[in-house]
């Protein structure tokens, strides 16, 4: 018998490893084709965003960096080779909407009391790797274009080993839920071609990093991992604030589903036994696993909470402090949704936004299907923390958010989205899945 089982580990190592290798090369074939409808959309149908084009090399307030002068520029851009020109302005033409803010932090830091809505992990990681291998001018200064398309180059090349990072990840939940192999195939599939792709392959866009590090939570939670799930819920809530508020939820819903059916066994059984030293275990017992449960929920808060007091720190100094500083909690990065972008509960709900309304309601459809689908007896304990997520965030897309970005944001942070619609799909649609 040995044999045998050796052989099905090791048939079963190399299954592994061909759906990782399988899961890479959906990935990056979708980069590459999205990149190129990019381009190609960038280059003939131009962008509807204009302002982005005069914001995008602005000098910063303060140099973060030695700066050649402008005569200095002048010929350093004359110096540049026509590859070197052409590479410059693709990139540049990637830079629309939101990346705009990301570029500005990235390349100065947070100037204004706006940028407060993004927050910094992201943009100073991209930063940081871009001038790591950028080089200076003979002069030792750097040029703002260089400096600006060395940070979109990186966040472009970033974003692509992030999105691959997350198929994996998706990859390890669906099999540590209980999937077989078509429907882990399909979920990944239905992963790399998902309608937000445009911005999971945008170069300054959150959404591969985000997808990258709450799936990876997600599997680590399955695979009841606790401290890697913790880590990487801390960097999601570094990279979104609503990582903070799906990762509590995420690791709470897993305790209960441990400690609930322990405690309805364990009393049972003490009170039948009537005896009270078995009830003092199980107490203490339930206690230790909430202690440990909270200091994670506290671990991948914690970014949320240094971003908000840094964010006061940087603001709220002065006698010409704005006047949210004066409140009894002051939040920056919630004074920045609420008064620039005007989220908050029931804002959008506006009969000139029907719609946007109409836009997402696909995504919502998808997400009740796929809720509902997650939900069955096979599946069920193992998706409940999933599922409470995909839930929590469809509510706040609804009542909270912008409801046009509803789609990118649930696509990026809602496993379950993908595992739902996945087990509801039949095998004879897999021609449809490959195209």
């Amino acid at each position: 018998v040995q044999p045998n089982s050796t052989h099905s580990l090791s048939c079963h190592a190399r299954m592994t490893n061909q759906s990782i290798l399988r899961a890479l090369s959906y990935a990056l074939a979708a980069r590459a084709v999205w990149l190129t409808l990019a381009l190609a959309a960038a280059y003939t149908l131009g962008t509807y965003d204009e302002s982005s084009y005069t914001q995008r090399v602005v000098p910063c307030l303060q140099r973060v960096l030695p700066s050649t002068t402008s005569n200095q520029q002048s010929s350093t851009r004359t110096q540049r080779t026509f590859v070197e020109i052409a590479v410059i302005d693709a990139l540049r033409r990637l830079v629309v909407w939101d990346s705009v803010h990301y570029l500005r932090v990235a390349r100065c830091g947070y100037e204004y009391e706006h940028q407060a809505a993004f927050m910094p992990l992201f943009p100073s990681t991209v930063a940081a790797v871009a001038r790591s291998v950028a080089t200076n001018d003979e002069s030792g200064g750097v040029d703002d274009e260089d400096d600006a398309a060395a940070i979109v180059l990186a966040g472009l090349v970033g974003n692509a080993a992030l999105f691959c990072l997350a198929a994996i990840s998706l990859l390890r939940l669906a099999r540590a839920v209980g999937l077989d192999d078509a429907q882990t195939r399909r979920a990944v599939l239905l992963f790399v071609v998902n309608p937000a792709s445009p911005f999971f392959t945008a170069p300054l866009y959150t959404e591969s990093a985000y997808a990258a590090a709450f799936f990876t939570a997600s599997a680590a939670v399955a695979e009841r991992r606790w401290l890697v799930a913790a880590a990487s819920l801390a960097l999601a809530s570094s990279v979104r604030a609503n990582g903070a508020a799906s990762g509590a939820l995420l690791i709470g819903v897993a305790y209960a589903l441990d400690v609930i059916p322990w405690i309805s066994k364990e009393t049972t059984r003490s009170l039948g036994l009537l005896d009270h030293s078995n009830i003092r275990v199980g107490v203490a017992t339930v206690a230790r696993g909430f202690a440990r449960t909270a200091s994670l929920v506290v671990l991948t808060a914690l970014p949320l909470i240094w971003n908000e007091r840094a964010g006061v720190l940087r603001y709220c100094v002065g006698d010409d402090a704005p006047t949210w500083c004066a409140a009894s909690l002051p939040l920056p990065y919630t004074h920045a949704q609420s008064a620039y972008w005007g989220v908050g509960p029931f804002r959008y709900w506006q009969l000139a936004q029907l719609p946007n309304f109409l836009l997402a309601t696909p995504a919502w459809i998808a997400s009740a299907a796929a809720a509902s689908s997650c939900l069955r007896p096979l599946h069920r304990r193992a998706m409940l923390p999933h599922v409470a997520v995909l839930v929590f965030s469809t509510a706040l897309s609804v009542v909270v958010m912008h409801v046009q970005v509803s789609t990118r944001f649930l696509c990026a942070g809602s496993p379950a989205l993908y595992l739902g619609l996945a087990m509801l799909l039949p095998k004879h649609f897999r021609w449809v899945m490959r195209w």
